[in-house]
């Protein structure tokens, strides 16, 4: 219905009398028996398009001659007009899923929130409150769904997880950040060359890596189990992006990769326990 809305506006808007005979010009005439079809276009008369104007006034609450658009959320939509699933915007789209490690609350602006394990807060962006706090971001979803079985620091025994999601989820994280800063703001991303590029990207004041180097070299048997060298092979234009891009702080993380083709997932190094150390950015 968002389509035929916005096609009947434009329509009107224009003081068109005839519309090219698109797919949802098309439902529009078979559904409300209106227009002529001439070749690939669709001609209205008057008495038509007045038809289709208060047909929209009915699904919508919305005048379509105003040239308002349709609220973005499915409670306003409600508010004016009787269909409330021609809001724009998903009803999920404006959400942050977070998790405290170890248990604990969650500061919200209305009040202390507490899950359980296995469990994530569902949060509107503009209710979380990340001052104080110490974030760790992760982007793969399967790590917030598993957030209790993650092998932290000690050091982040108290941290607050939140997914990064992506599009418009990443866009509210991103927002939020700015507009309230968190005490330390900690990227978790897969140990390859995509993963050290986001992590240097992404705006982190330090990043989560493995602390034993030593440990996950080729001829070692975890390593060589868990290791996905087709998936550094895959990456080389984000090496390149990386090698050129101002890393020095992370130059030995990135010889390492290199030298032993390194591409291990998040998933594997929660599986697997691999020790993980705080690894500060540089400004």
């Amino acid at each position: 219905m968002k389509r035929e809305f916005e096609a009947v506006q434009h329509m009107l808007v224009k003081g068109q009398t005839q519309v090219k005979l698109n797919q949802t010009w098309k439902k529009i005439h078979q559904q409300q028996g209106v227009g002529i079809v001439t070749s690939t276009m669709l001609s209205l008369s008057r008495k038509e398009r007045e038809y289709l104007r208060n047909w929209i006034m009915r699904e919508t609450g919305i005048d379509p001659y105003s040239r308002d658009k349709l609220p973005e959320r499915r409670i306003k939509v409600a508010e004016i007009g009787r269909n409330e699933k021609l809001a724009r915007r998903n009803v999920f789209s404006s959400m942050l899923r977070v998790a405290r490690y170890n248990g604990g609350d969650i500061n919200t602006r209305s009040g202390k929130a507490s899950i359980p394990p296995s469990s994530v807060l569902e949060i509107s962006s503009d209710q979380l409150i990340l001052s104080d706090e110490t974030v760790v971001i992760v982007e793969n979803g399967e790590l917030i769904r598993e957030w209790h079985k993650l092998f932290l620091p000690s050091e982040l025994e108290h941290a607050l997880i939140i997914y990064r999601g992506h599009e418009s989820e990443a866009a509210l994280l991103r927002d939020l950040l700015i507009s309230s800063p968190p005490k330390l703001n900690i990227g978790y991303y897969d140990f390859d060359p995509a993963g050290l590029l986001m992590g240097l990207s992404n705006g982190h004041q330090a990043v989560l890596l493995p602390r034993k180097l030593g440990e996950l070299s080729r001829g070692k048997a975890l390593f060589d189990s868990i290791n996905q060298p087709d998936k550094f092979w895959d990456q080389g234009e984000q090496l390149r992006i990386l090698q050129k891009k101002d890393a020095s702080c992370l130059q030995p993380y990135i010889d390492h990769v290199v030298s032993h083709q390194v591409a291990l997932m998040q998933e594997h190094m929660m599986v697997h326990q691999i020790p993980l150390t705080v690894y500060h950015l540089a400004n």
